[in-house]
């Protein structure tokens, strides 16, 4: 449902912008601006049973499933973890599907989790909506924090946006190297790291990104950093947005204890991400073959 909302917000306001002086470009822009303020609580009873619709529709439509190697861990919802999620791809369009009140692939201890996005998607007409109905917040130290303290459970993209930068056809990619800050945060907190990758997931759009010898790799970066988001041509089925049916594997590894530090050493932090790294690695290489893989297709960390 999200996808379609980017398309609608992308294609609407082009063609509302085309079509300027047109009486229905006004309106549509002004529905625009209403939903970009509109207050996102109280969820509607009609929000809540659309997520749960979409949520079954979108497993059931790949599908989508979850194995976990250490499912003793997960026996039952006593302690909160940071849940890694790699990789991103054009959309990480599985970890709505599984990572949500509604999700039918979630062990029984990971019931009460939040995905975190980046604060643009807050910002988008429709899509603000949509993804806060499905649990969806803002991703920030002190919503981290807070989520935690709750009891729940947070899964986030470490590689973020940054991934597209390093996509490639062929092969799969994740940028961990300098991703310190979700590792630093599970320090202070006290709370278990579970490395997670979607097999699959990459495949489910083609894309085309700028970049040399058309667009000069400077002025993408920049434009990167100035909307939070890669400039990306992406499409599905009959180049539509909706995914190629294809099926996605997510894979959960066993939690990476961590001892808790308010003020963690330098060290600390670098071993802790070292076996985050590690761990998704092997995740990746033991169950690449299963999950329908050439066995020459690598997962490239940056």
């Amino acid at each position: 449902m999200y996808v379609i909302a980017i398309f609608y917000n992308v294609l609407g306001t082009a063609l509302a912008l085309f079509f300027w002086s047109h009486p229905l470009s006004w309106t549509f822009l002004a529905l625009q601006v209403a939903l970009a303020v509109w207050p996102l609580e109280p969820v509607p009873d009609f929000g809540r049973k659309l997520i749960q619709f979409s949520s079954e529709s979108g497993a059931a439509y790949f599908p989508v499933t979850m194995h976990a190697d250490s499912p003793e861990s997960f026996t039952s919802h006593s302690k909160p973890y940071i849940i890694g999620y790699e990789p991103h791809s054009t959309l990480p369009i599985a970890m709505p599907i599984a990572f949500n009140d509604s999700s039918l692939v979630l062990p029984k201890g990971l019931t009460h989790v939040r995905q975190l996005a980046s604060s643009i998607c807050f910002y988008i007409p429709l899509v603000r909506q949509l993804w806060w109905w499905l649990g969806v917040r803002p991703v920030s130290k002190e919503n981290i924090k807070r989520l935690l303290s709750q009891g729940h459970s947070v899964v986030l993209c470490p590689g973020g946006v940054r991934e597209i930068f390093y996509m490639e056809k062929g092969r799969e990619v994740a940028f961990l190297s300098k991703r310190q800050g979700f590792v630093k945060l599970a320090i202070q907190q006290g709370v278990d790291i579970i490395p997670c990758f979607a097999f699959g997931q990459t495949a489910s759009y083609d894309w085309w990104k700028p970049g040399p010898p058309i667009v000069p790799l400077k002025f993408v970066h920049w434009v990167s950093r100035s909307l939070g988001y890669i400039p990306l041509l992406i499409w599905g089925v009959m180049g539509s947005p909706i995914p190629k049916q294809v099926p996605m594997r997510l894979f959960l590894g066993a939690p990476i204890p961590v001892t808790q530090s308010n003020t963690p050493l330098q060290s600390e932090i670098d071993e802790t991400l070292q076996k985050f790294i590690e761990a998704m690695k092997s995740l990746y290489n033991q169950h690449k073959v299963e999950a329908g893989y050439a066995e020459s297709v690598q997962l490239h960390v940056y």
